[in-house]
């Protein structure tokens, strides 16, 4: 949940607070089932859950958190998740939250002992006088990757550069049609979902 500024905030936060009770409601409705709650940034539901659903809830900090509500709301969730900047600020702030440090990234991918680079160049159909930019993660609008496309047109102008996308999302489409209208069809790579070597082969290609 970013910052809020002035009145430009107000729509955005009575949003929140809304879709916030909403889903709170849905899971009263379903409080005799059994299941483990995961949400990101939400700390009001996580605090509505942990008290009156008696669930095991957990809230993912992705970045420090923006207001001091949140201090009160990290204290009184069942758990926090939380990594680099956020994890630092959210342990200083709140030192008696049940605080989960989660290592992100790609894990032992390049412990594996294989030679998979090769095959990705070979697949791929690429020259390897090329630098290889990387995107992996969910197609969706929140990564704003339209920008790395439009950042990519610019530097094919000067160097010779290919961006490998690796995942699939709503906005896979999208995506396509503007690499077309920039006329970055050759440049880009499209791959779809990848997991365990696979994946670790387009990070060994990429620069």
């Amino acid at each position: 949940v970013g910052s809020i500024r002035g009145l430009r905030g107000i729509p955005r936060f009575l949003g929140q607070f809304i879709f916030e009770i909403r889903t709170f409601v849905y899971l009263w409705k379903r409080r005799d089932e059994n299941f483990i709650i995961h949400v990101c940034g939400l700390g009001m539901l996580g605090v509505l859950c942990t008290k009156f659903l008696k669930k095991q809830v957990y809230v993912r900090y992705p970045g420090p958190p923006s207001f001091l509500l949140h201090n009160w709301f990290i204290n009184n969730i069942y758990g926090v998740i939380a990594n680099g900047d956020a994890y630092k600020v959210i342990l200083e702030r709140c030192p008696n939250a049940n605080l989960i440090y989660l290592n992100v990234g790609i894990g032992n991918l390049f412990l594996t002992d294989h030679s998979l680079s090769k095959y990705t160049l070979k697949e791929l159909n690429l020259p390897e006088d090329r630098l290889f930019l990387l995107f992996v993660g969910r197609l969706v609008q929140i990564k704003n990757i339209p920008m790395l496309l439009n950042t990519l047109s610019t530097l094919i102008s000067k160097h010779k550069v290919d961006l490998i996308v690796v995942g699939d999302g709503p906005e896979k489409d999208d995506l396509i049609l503007q690499a077309k209208t920039l006329n970055l069809s050759q440049n880009i790579h499209f791959i779809g979902a990848a997991y365990g070597e696979r994946l670790a082969c387009y990070y060994k290609v990429s620069d």
